[in-house]
């Protein structure tokens, strides 16, 4: 994905370039040190379940950082906070309170429609690949390592590791370009429709 965003023109930082932990808030730390324009955490997903459940849930996903509405969001951000808690993260925890929620929104008012705009460029993007859409493919719960991001900021999961079919086609190069291709036209399309909103706003 750095290879194809770097083709497009765009500075790309990364968190990390190898598999090491790096602490959830941290990773939104580095973000703003860095001064982006826009946060993106890149995720496969997974479940627990038999193997009927497993061949059933599948598809790509992508959330902002908003307060979730519905259980099935609640849960997949307990998931992705959970590894903080397992790390032994300071601080860590699976769910927002609501006085952490109102504390946030000022904040989120700042970025959500951006937040919004990339996430539908992204849905374009990934509409007729390989894998699937997850229901709407939009979502929105309280995912730490969205939580200190200054700028738009998206968590994206890519497909089911649980999932035979998804889990295959992510495995194999020709999967991970086609999905670092989609995120970086995704990418490429939101600097464009940033650029003719504030166009509009100035006229």
């Amino acid at each position: 994905l750095k290879k194809e965003l770097e083709k497009e023109g765009f500075n790309v930082k990364l968190t990390r370039d190898k598999d090491v932990f790096i602490e959830l808030g941290e990773r939104a730390n580095l973000a703003n040190q860095w001064d982006g324009d826009l946060f993106m955490s890149i995720h496969c997903n997974a479940i627990d379940g038999n193997a009927e459940r497993k061949k059933q849930i599948q598809g790509y996903h992508f959330y902002v950082l908003r307060a979730p509405e519905s259980e099935e969001d609640k849960a997949i951000a307990r998931r992705e906070n959970k590894v903080a808690t397992l790390y032994g993260e300071k601080n860590a925890k699976e769910e927002l309170s609501p006085l952490e929620w109102f504390k946030l929104e000022a904040r989120l008012e700042k970025y959500k429609q951006n937040s919004y705009m990339y996430t539908e460029e992204l849905l374009k993007s990934f509409n007729g690949g390989k894998i699937r859409k997850q229901a709407n493919g939009v979502g929105g719960a309280g995912f730490m390592v969205l939580v200190g991001a200054m700028m738009p900021a998206v968590l994206i999961e890519l497909g089911f590791i649980s999932n035979l079919d998804d889990e295959a086609y992510m495995m194999t190069d020709k999967g991970q370009k086609d999905l670092a291709e989609r995120i970086s036209k995704a990418v490429a399309s939101y600097k464009e429709a940033v650029h003719n909103y504030r166009e509009t706003l100035g006229r």
